[in-house]
């Protein structure tokens, strides 16, 4: 390859670098809870995206229907978007499997997730917040 060649495809790589990210995916670090550990996942392209919260146990399995997550999208703004309806395990979850909800959303612009998870412990159900995540831009 020429120098000036190269010197080209450097200055494209460079210059495509610098254009702000239109699709991709960010995760918020998981959070632990009692024998449980969930995080939120946003995920877009240039027209939509979804959002989603996800939980699983760390130390023993979970009984099918004992951890359900619920997807939550918001803007930049901190507006919700959009949520999904409680989603809970059809299956037996063993640790390491994660089961969650997702939502979907569109339209420019930047938006996080920040969803809810609950998990059956002591006779009832217990709802937290999972953490959110960083903008995603839809452009």
């Amino acid at each position: 390859m020429k120098a000036g060649a190269a010197a080209t495809l450097a200055g494209a790589l460079f210059t495509a670098g610098a254009l702000p990210a239109f699709a991709g995916t960010a995760s918020s670090p998981f959070q632990a809870g009692p024998n449980i550990e969930h995080r939120s996942i946003v995920t877009t392209n240039s027209q939509s995206g979804t959002a989603r919260s996800e939980a699983g146990p760390t130390s023993s399995t979970r009984a099918a229907g004992e951890v359900g997550g619920m997807g939550r999208a918001f803007n930049s703004s901190g507006a919700l978007v959009n949520q999904s309806a409680w989603s809970y395990s059809n299956q037996p979850l063993n640790v390491g499997a994660r089961w969650g909800g997702t939502t979907s959303f569109s339209g420019k612009g930047s938006y996080y997730s920040q969803g809810a998870v609950q998990y059956w412990t002591n006779g009832r159900y217990t709802t937290v917040t999972a953490p959110r995540t960083t903008n995603q831009t839809i452009g």
